[in-house]
Parts: structure tokens; C-alpha cells; sequence
């Protein structure tokens, strides 16, 4: 809808000769966007603006690292999501959950990240997000681009000092 949101998303994996990374992740919407629904309560149809759009999926993910240096690095991560987009509205008896489906999502991205101590780094990056099974009952398109900010935890470097 031209606005722009947030999505929340946490990732974990393994990194293979330090150039090749595959993983998984969980990804929610975390911009509370409202919009109209109706719905059917004690036999009476109603209308209500409150209902809230909710989307999120798992992401297996591979990421390829094409310059390392002893402080930055630029790699292309791509993701694909597997998950659902639906809106949830509370009522005053219960908690209804409308038009919820199936989606997928491609995210092909690239990103740099900075090591700012030895355990921790800070990333940036842009990519864009296509939907390729979209939720054809949810107005609201998520086919758009990404901007990424990212926080990462080395801990491949805390398990190697741990071993020391």
C-alpha cells in the first residue's frame, strides 16, 4: 500500500570454508497495520476497522560471501519464505482469524556487514521481496523492495575461544 514496514526477522545456520552459509529463519511482520474486515458475530454481519494484518514465514536461506576482508564483508544472501499472511480481529467473544493462506516468498539480496569487535558486527543491505504464492484474499501486496539491518553474533569465534 506504499507504506512502509517492518519486518522482524532472527536467522541461524552454518558457514561452510567461510564462503558459504545455509541456515533458517523466522520472519514476522512487526508494524501493526490496521484495515476494514467484516465478519459474522451471533448470527449478525458486521464491520470492523480494527483488524490486523498479520504475515510470517520460516526462511531456509543460502548466502554466498564473495569478499572477506579482516574487518568487512559483502555477500548475497537469498531466502525463501514459507508461511501464512492473514488478518486477526479481537471481538468481544473471541478472536477471528479471516482469509488466512498459504504463502511463499523469494528474497535474493546483498549485504555488507562490519566487524566493530571481535564477536559482534553491524550489516546493511538491499534486496527485493517477490512473492511467488501470494495471499489473492489479503489486499495488501508484499512484493516489494528490502532494506536490510542487521546484528550478528560471531559465534563461531566464541565456540573457538572457548576451546582454547
Amino acid at each position: 500500500n506504499q507504506s512502509g514496514v517492518n519486518v522482524f526477522g532472527v536467522k541461524g545456520g552454518i558457514e561452510f570454508d567461510r564462503k558459504l552459509r545455509f541456515g533458517l529463519g523466522f520472519n514476522i511482520l512487526s508494524t501493526p497495520l490496521r484495515t476494514s474486515i467484516s465478519y459474522v458475530e451471533n448470527g449478525i454481519l458486521k464491520t470492523s476497522d480494527q483488524a490486523r494484518l498479520v504475515f510470517y514465514h520460516v526462511s531456509p536461506y543460502t548466502e554466498y560471501v564473495f569478499y572477506k576482508g579482516e574487518r568487512w564483508e559483502v555477500s548475497i544472501p537469498v531466502q525463501f519464505g514459507i508461511g501464512n499472511s492473514y488478518y486477526t480481529l479481537n471481538t468481544d467473544n473471541d478472536r477471528i482469524n479471516r482469509n488466512r493462506q498459504f504463502i511463499l516468498t523469494y528474497e535474493p539480496a546483498i549485504t555488507a556487514q562490519y566487524k566493530i569487535l571481535k564477536y559482534f558486527g553491524l550489516g546493511f543491505g538491499v534486496g527485493y521481496r517477490l512473492m511467488i504464492v501470494d495471499n489473492k484474499a489479503v489486499k495488501e501486496s508484499f512484493n516489494s523492495p528490502v532494506y536490510i539491518f542487521r546484528f550478528k553474533i560471531f559465534f563461531g569465534e566464541i565456540y573457538k575461544d572457548l576451546l582454547k
